[in-house]
């Protein structure tokens, strides 16, 4: 049994009952002076206690969301990754609970969810928005089925999430793209730079993932590269967080294999040739002086120097995939195809993420056959 003071008039009540833990929040009224509201929270505390042994408290109908969070996050998010935890602690705290959190799951309706995110979407990026919102449905999906509320109760199902922004333009014209593809093929003297260019534009590898690659994940006589891993950072066993450790892909269907154009193989044997030596892990990208994987930063940071040295748009590592999947699409690649070769979870993201470069297409391929079309006219 415990009584938490939660804000200056606010307090949380616990109570274990037959293996079952009771909360309630109270906050004590505004005519009581400061004094009288501790009383009263001790008094009411009390009178919980008792209501809660008398049978008086259903566990499920007087559940805030405070309490379910709190177990969502030991019995669901502990497992994950953790920047996806990470991601979870965000959106828990700094917006989901100072909305919701002391309110009954039951007294949370439709209305107050999309005011919720219409407020957020105010001053958010999209994609910050999405994360929350992915987190707030979770949560509530979870509170379904421990049957905390019924499936026609939850406040998402009608929820209109704000629309992203289509990416419009072009992220690097041709010429552009020319200019940055020569410098690094007939310019770059770092190896190591080299091949993560080329696995990013000529494979649509993530940074995570290039960063991750060992000497076994690929095979040179079929030109192919198994993607299985990535580097990234999780929590050990004693709470302690490590970095640069292999975990598991974004998603199952980041698992892989691959083909590489030969470019991306005589790079690869460039690197392989240049490299003083392989760390007992046999990883492509391993730095001497912190005799690790390279850092997240590494590859983007190069990059950057790069664009700036050419005088080129700034753009991202990361979009070196999106340059990728542009010029296959455009070159009349098979959506589902590249959608696998990106290891997208689902068709639907590289068509929400690549639209406007569909568009393109598709409104070339119109003017084909208008013109196609009307040849055939004037010859009738």
């Amino acid at each position: 049994m415990s009584i938490d003071k939660r804000g200056e008039r606010t307090w949380r009540f616990r109570v274990k009952h037959n293996r079952q833990l009771y909360t309630m929040n109270y906050e004590a009224p505004l005519t009581l002076t400061l004094k009288q509201a501790e009383k009263e929270a001790e008094k009411q505390h009390m009178i919980f206690k008792a209501d809660v042994i008398a049978g008086r408290v259903s566990l499920v109908k007087d559940i805030t969301m405070n309490h379910l969070i709190d177990n969502v996050y030991n019995e669901y998010v502990k497992s994950l990754k953790y920047q996806t935890q990470t991601n979870y602690k965000m959106a828990y705290n700094n917006y989901i609970i100072p909305e919701f959190g002391t309110m009954n799951l039951h007294d949370i309706k439709p209305l107050h969810v999309q005011k919720f995110v219409n407020k957020i979407s105010e001053k958010l990026s999209p994609s910050t928005v999405h994360l929350i919102v992915s987190c707030l449905k979770k949560t509530f999906n979870i509170a379904i089925a421990w049957q905390y509320i019924e499936q026609n109760k939850n406040p998402c199902l009608a929820l209109i999430e704000p629309k992203k922004n289509k990416a419009t333009g072009e992220l690097m014209s041709l010429t552009n793209l020319e200019k940055l593809i020569n410098y690094y093929m007939n310019e770059e003297k770092n190896t190591l730079h080299k091949l993560a260019f080329c696995l990013a534009i000529g494979c649509g590898l993530r940074n995570s993932e290039i960063r991750a690659l060992e000497l076994s994940d690929i095979d040179f006589k079929n030109n192919m590269i198994n993607i299985n891993k990535q580097s990234g950072s999780e929590l050990s066993k004693d709470g302690s967080l490590e970095h640069y450790k292999d975990i598991s892909t974004k998603t199952d269907s980041s698992n892989r294999i691959i083909y590489a154009p030969q470019f991306v193989m005589d790079v690869a044997i460039e690197h392989i040739n240049k490299m003083d030596y392989f760390p007992a892990t046999n990883k492509l990208f391993y730095s001497k002086t912190t005799k690790n994987v390279v850092a997240v930063t590494c590859l983007y940071r190069h990059f950057k120097k790069v664009l700036v040295k050419l005088d080129l748009p700034i753009i991202r590592f990361h979009d070196l995939r999106k340059l990728q999947a542009t010029l296959l699409i455009q070159y009349g690649a098979n959506i589902k195809a590249v959608s696998k070769r990106l290891g997208h979870s689902k068709v639907d993201i590289t068509l929400n993420t690549y639209t406007s470069t569909i568009d393109e297409v598709d409104k070339q391929l119109a003017k084909d056959f208008e013109t196609a079309f009307n040849n055939l006219k004037s010859n009738l």
